[in-house]
């Protein structure tokens, strides 16, 4: 177990100094140099511009679409920042949901390698993690994200999710949410709106 946990730490190490020394965003690295391609691949990109705008304080209204014509809504708050440099993005959310506090925790960023970007998601009433992967539009302003998620309604069958967000401005921006449950069509279940606090509370 030790001589494992060394050889992975030595490995980061290794990637660690790379990352020193490869600042060049349009080296081409080869097989021959293995931990320089290890480090480009976890250099940020353009693509990790895009999550920036989502940095900050946010009040946040959430309608909730539980099979009436008309949404439930309730309140919250999200409050985000940049990680490791760049690299991720993570938020954590406060509010209530049916009269009970509700937290949730996000983990959100753009994969080198699989090039796409991707939404983890946890909180208070699940104990599973839910996931989804996608691309964005050239301009940044709108991620689209897919996913499959156990259905406990349907007795844990799959059913297909969809996220669409949306940069309205640099003080809010959008989320919607819809779910195809198994042997059904797809339906719209959910819509955040974002609206930054303060300008203060911007990318820091």
């Amino acid at each position: 177990m030790g001589s494992f946990c060394f050889g992975v730490w030595g490995v980061r190490a290794l990637v660690m100094m790379a990352l020193v020394l490869v600042d060049d965003q349009n080296a081409k690295p080869t097989m021959d140099d293995p931990v320089a391609a290890w480090a480009k691949a976890g250099m940020p990109s353009a693509h990790h511009e895009h999550l920036k705008p989502m940095v900050g304080e946010w009040s946040v209204e959430t309608r909730f679409w539980m099979g009436g014509p008309e949404p439930v809504i309730s309140t919250g708050e999200m409050t985000r920042k940049m990680l490791f440099s760049g690299r991720y993005l993570t938020g954590h959310y406060r509010g209530n949901f049916g009269g009970s506090m509700f937290e949730g925790h996000e983990l959100f960023g753009y994969d080198n390698m699989k090039q796409k970007y991707f939404l983890g998601w946890i909180d208070s009433m699940s104990t599973g993690l839910s996931l989804e992967e996608g691309t964005c539009s050239t301009d940044g302003k709108v991620i689209r994200l897919s996913g499959e998620h156990r259905d406990p309604s349907h007795g844990g069958k799959l059913k297909k999710t969809r996220s669409v967000i949306t940069i309205v401005s640099a003080n809010e921006h959008r989320m919607e949410a819809f779910e195809t449950p198994p042997g059904g069509t797809e339906r719209k279940s959910m819509e955040l709106i974002f609206t930054r606090k303060s300008a203060n509370s911007a990318e820091r």
